[in-house]
């Protein structure tokens, strides 16, 4: 009743029907497409989806003979009478058609004409005026607000279950500060517009509900580790969240997998639940109470420390006319690549002036420039920066100008006199074919913009990586070998001076990777001396620094392989990398104040570019699209205050994904469209990148 009438509005196909109105015969109009059948009887009424008509049959049981059906639909007909043998369902006789028209709202003329032919030739052959004709549009009409009234019902449950679930949300997000939409802004190359799409489920990863130990064991031992510690997860103060748990443990020669093992039974999920709430107390009391006065005094001198180095430091205006220069130029080729019809992938992107264009002829001399600018900038600048809302957050971005380039066009850039804060979580360089000139151009913005544009630090910022993965090749090749080295040195020496976190109003805090094992505080990283090289980072002392550049959160519902979602886990990445789960970051906000935490460094195949998980606590964000032939969307984070509702008047934070569509799953529909209607149709290119880690 709701959704045939618009649909049944757009079809062009409409055949009027042809037949005779008397009973045992049927006519019916082609409707191309769907259909419907409202089987009505004096005694029950059903719809049913029948073929492609669009007919409505009113039935009488009973009747007999050749009379139009007609005349039995009216009120005072003897068949109406509760006492007739059609009222009571005994019969089931012929019926007859009648093309429906109430209550769906079709305004097709010819569908128009084809209904007022229907019903002069059902006067004519039945004889009744034009009042006995209305008595059967309010009979029908009332055969038909049974379903309506259904489908109404429907919508009310939907709508109190909708309420419900939102006024619990909104509890906690009030408590938090921060509120995740559950919409995104979805942008499409081809078609040149925004719409609005809904956040599939799929992207809010949640726990699942665990089976719960044999009765014995929960009975007496609720904990499942009996007098034992070795198999219970601990945790403490200073370390919150962490599991001592060997899950080899459970595969121990003798008596691997026997549940009356009580040395290698995982803690239940009640169990763990207890402890992350413990944690989670513990922290928020810390936070209230307790006063370190050795993060008062390291806070206080690090503030010293700064103001001293912004009032020594001076950028050469000619330096920042370049930098100026570099941000028209980087307009304008946004303005061009947004004009463009066709979309492409970055790598299939022909730029040969690129660097000559942005730079200038002289771009050697301006990227040394830029960078020695950029360089003072950031160093100047404590490890740990702090945004103002509203603020754009883009993931990893891997050399890829064009995609950077269309997000800019899509949802916005960079500009001295806008409002919108920009974070880049990291990863600028490597793998991408446009590294020189992206980066070349991110510090080009930190320099005209030195408080609205921030640049995190990745694991992508590295020497080894570096050379590793791209960047320092595509220097050689580009500048040559001896002034490619000299300009790799001089973007590396930013790359050394670059904070590793940014706090976003107070309540969302940007690393690249992630927590790693979370027993760091927020002041500890005020306290970090820059340069911070490789062999810095190598430093057994400097294991939990590595931890914010390479460790991944392990997602709510992730159980492959047995793994456990709870505590702090090796990573696969190697020895530097570890993987926590959502009580680590649970005790991690609650302990730092903290609403969210927006994280990158991960790219999944076929994903729209971002994900939610850890109880709504973290979100991943990456900006590269078809990132090594994945086929992933390119997302940016857009955090600003809330504007309307109860939600600005508590200051909220809202925070929504912004999508640029990817070039190969748009490449894909077309072709699989393109098989439907039978034409031979394959992509005209392929992105030769094979899939590779993030």
């Amino acid at each position: 009743a709701e959704v045939l009438p618009s649909w049944l509005a757009g079809r062009r196909r409409v055949q009027p029907a042809t037949g005779s109105l008397r009973s045992r015969h049927r006519r019916s109009s082609s409707m191309s497409g769907c259909a419907l059948s409202l089987w009505c009887s004096c005694s029950d009424s059903h719809l049913a989806l029948r073929g492609e008509h669009l007919c409505c049959t009113l039935g009488m049981e009973g009747h007999e003979g050749d009379a139009p059906i007609v005349a039995h639909i009216t009120e005072d007909h003897p068949h109406m009478q509760q006492d007739h043998p059609c009222m009571q369902g005994k019969y089931s006789g012929p019926k007859c058609w009648r093309t429906l028209k109430p209550g769906l709202g079709l305004e097709d003329d010819r569908l128009e004409n084809m209904i007022d032919a229907d019903i002069w030739q059902r006067s004519r052959v039945s004889g009744l005026g034009v009042a006995a004709i209305q008595k059967i549009d309010r009979v029908k009409s009332r055969l038909q607000g049974l379903p309506k009234a259904m489908a109404a019902l429907r919508r009310f449950q939907r709508m109190i279950a909708e309420k419900a679930r939102k006024r619990r949300a909104d509890a906690v997000e009030v408590e938090r500060g921060v509120q995740i939409e559950r919409v995104f802004d979805f942008y499409d190359p081809a078609a040149g517009r925004t719409r609005l799409r809904k956040i599939n489920d799929q992207n809010i990863h949640q726990r699942r509900a665990k089976s719960r130990m044999s009765q014995t064991a929960t009975t007496s031992d609720p904990f499942g580790a009996g007098d034992s510690d070795m198999s219970c997860a601990s945790s403490s103060p200073g370390s919150p969240g962490r599991s001592s748990h060997n899950p080899n443990l459970d595969e121990s020669a003798d008596g691997a997998g026997e549940p009356d093992d009580l040395m290698a039974r995982k803690p239940t999920l009640d169990v763990q639940e207890i402890i992350a709430h413990w944690g989670f107390m513990v922290a928020k009391l810390l936070r209230k109470k307790v006063v370190c006065l050795n993060s008062i005094t390291g806070r206080a001198l690090t503030n010293m420390r700064i103001e001293q180095g912004n009032k020594s430091i001076t950028i050469m205006q000619s330096i920042k006319n370049r930098a100026e220069r570099v941000l028209k130029q980087a307009l304008e080729l946004t303005n061009k690549i947004g004009k463009e019809t066709e979309d492409m992938f970055d790598s299939e992107w022909q730029a040969p002036d690129l660097l000559r264009d942005l730079f200038s002829s002289e771009y050697i001399d301006c990227l040394l420039l830029i960078s020695s600018a950029a360089c003072k900038i950031v160093s100047t600048q404590q490890s740990l920066v702090k945004a103002e809302a509203p603020c754009r957050i883009f993931g990893d971005t891997h050399g890829q100008l064009r995609d950077v380039l269309m997000l800019f066009h899509a949802f916005g850039s960079p500009s001295p006199s806008g409002e919108t804060s920009f974070v880049f979580n990291g990863d600028f360089v490597d793998r991408g074919k446009h590294q020189l000139a992206l980066v070349g151009l991110l510090f080009a913005l930190k320099i005209v913009m030195p408080d609205k544009v921030w640049l995190v630090r990745g694991n992508h910022e590295d020497r080894a990586m570096n050379s590793k993965y791209g960047f320092e090749s595509e220097c050689r090749k580009l500048l040559g070998n001896e002034f490619g080295v000299k300009v790799l040195q001089s973007i590396q020496k930013v790359f050394d001076q670059l904070p590793l976190a940014c706090v976003v109003a107070k309540r969302v805090l940007c690393v690249h990777g992630g927590l790693g094992d979370a027993t760091w505080r927020l002041d500890d990283l005020l306290s970090i001396r820059r340069p911070l090289t490789n062999e810095d980072l190598a430093l057994p002392h400097n294991k939990w620094i590595m931890g914010i550049l390479w460790s991944d959160p392990i997602e709510d519902d992730d159980e492959s392989g047995g793994k456990t979602v709870f505590g702090v886990h090796p990573s696969p990445r190697g020895i530097v990398a570890t993987e926590f789960g959502w009580d680590v970051t649970k005790v991690f906000c609650a302990r730092h104040g903290l609403s969210l935490v927006v994280r990158s460094h991960q790219s999944k195949k076929g994903s729209p570019g971002f994900d939610v998980m850890h109880d709504n606590l973290l979100i991943r964000v990456f900006s590269a699209r078809d990132y090594e032939g994945q086929g992933n969307d390119g997302a940016v984070l857009l955090v600003r205050p809330c504007d309307e509702g109860e939600a600005a008047e508590q200051g909220l934070l809202s925070v929504r994904p912004q999508v640029l569509r990817s070039s190969q799953k748009a490449r894909t529909e077309a072709a699989l469209r393109a098989d439907a209607d039978g034409v031979d149709s394959t992509p005209d290119r392929q992105n030769g990148a094979s899939p590779v880690e993030a």
